[in-house]
């Protein structure tokens, strides 16, 4: 693929007629959740459906998405110039923060993809944990990817989302000449380093000191100094991935956080097994000691013992990696179109009422928030330097999105 800047990746934008389907992106940097999203638009496309990717940031320009110039791409300010007073059909958000995006947009039905309880992102008792809660309360019609999303749905805010599962590009991820490795055992770690939630740390910590080979692939460039790795990987792009995953034994996985994850699903593609940690979504598709081996998702020294089983017993290890690419087979984005296609993005679709009760319990900081502005009559959509006051410690740079417009806020707590 051609480098491009992100510049020229938003050339799409002179040809892109009205669309019927917008995704809203928060930017095109390196993410599993990201990805999914532009899958969707790939497969929506195949079906002739016009769907475009808009993004909040376009300081990259999504290269490592190995389909990215089938997809049309347009900066969310360059979509406002261009359509702001269209209505575009269905607009989706992707992430909590781009909700209040989608929420004041132009569109005829709005809704929003979960693929976490995305509060858990933030350590506890950060105020944007209240953020993610209130965009559940927007109105959008949200569908997830996660059967337990689904569930915590229905429990928590009383409505029936759409469940969606994800897909795996058998293009990119398949066995192809997988050889059977007669030396050490080699395990692949995979994840940002300097993301808590990941469990890299966690992941080293359980082999180490153990005879084993380690490949490390970084999405964010982070490694310390006491993780020894035999081969480093940085930034990969996803058509890069099947070679390092082939040429690995087992993919070891701590997320303490994750709605589905992807990488073992691509490393059981490749003919691999893996090491798993418990979190929520494995069990979309991790079977214990049939494809895997589960473990607690806090326990080195579990993941310590599987390794070491798999270091032993390596016609165990061979029966596991027969079983991934069975397991991977089930798993089309053809198949996550058709729902897509036929039951989200219709006319049949239902208009969401989730109940308020749960989410008001989870919002007092939301309150005192709008107390605040209230007292000291800070209109935040004014006053840019207030804005960098109020976010001046957070890591996710909101840009020209207003995570907390007042009106939102008063309208929420009054409806």
């Amino acid at each position: 693929m051609p480098e491009l800047d992100p510049a020229d990746r938003m050339n799409h934008k002179k040809r892109i007629s009205k669309p019927e389907i917008g995704y809203v992106l928060p930017e095109l940097s390196i993410s599993g959740g990201i990805a999914i999203a532009l899958y969707h638009i790939l497969e929506l496309r195949k079906l002739g459906r016009n769907a475009i990717a808009i993004v909040e940031k376009n300081e990259n320009n999504g290269d490592w998405f190995p389909h990215i110039n089938e997809i049309p791409v347009i900066s969310l300010r360059e979509y406002e110039e261009k359509f702001g007073k269209y209505r575009i059909k269905y607009l989706t958000a992707t992430w909590w923060e781009t909700s209040f995006t989608v929420e004041r947009m132009n569109a005829e039905h709005k809704f929003f993809f979960l693929q976490s309880l995305e509060n858990r992102f933030y350590p506890e008792g950060n105020s944007l944990q209240d953020g993610f809660f209130l965009s559940l309360g927007l109105g959008l019609n949200i569908f997830t990817e996660a059967k337990w999303i689904r569930d915590w749905l229905r429990k928590n805010l009383k409505i029936d989302a759409i469940h969606v599962p994800n897909g795996l590009d058998t293009t990119i991820f398949h066995p192809g000449n997988r050889k059977p490795n007669s030396g050490k055992l080699r395990v692949l770690i995979e994840g940002a380093g300097g993301t808590f939630y990941k469990g890299v740390a966690h992941c080293f910590e359980a082999i180490s000191n153990l005879d084993v080979e380690i490949w490390y692939v970084s999405t964010d460039g982070v490694i310390l100094p006491e993780w020894k790795v035999d081969r480093l990987f940085t930034k990969i792009p996803q058509s890069e991935m099947q070679k390092i995953y082939s040429e690995c034994d087992v993919l070891l996985k701590m997320s303490k956080v994750e709605g589905v994850f992807g990488p073992p699903l691509e490393m059981m593609a490749c003919g691999g097994t893996c090491v798993v940690g418990n979190v929520s979504g494995h069990d979309e598709y991790c079977e214990n000691e049939r494809n895997c081996l589960i473990i607690d998702k806090d326990s080195p020294g579990e993941a310590r013992n599987a390794i070491l089983r798999l270091m032993n017993d390596r016609e165990f290890l061979k029966n596991l990696q027969i079983q991934g690419p069975v397991t991977a087979k089930k798993f089309q984005w053809k198949k996550s179109a058709n729902i897509l296609n036929k039951t989200v993005y219709s006319h049949k679709i239902k208009k969401q009422s989730p109940e308020r009760t749960f989410l008001n319990q989870n919002l007092r900081k939301a309150k005192e928030y709008l107390v605040q502005l209230e007292e000291t009559k800070i209109l935040i959509r004014d006053s840019q330097n207030q804005i960098n006051l109020i976010y001046s410690s957070l890591t996710w740079k909101i840009g020209e999105i207003i995570l907390y417009p007042a009106r939102i806020i008063r309208n929420f707590f009054s409806g």
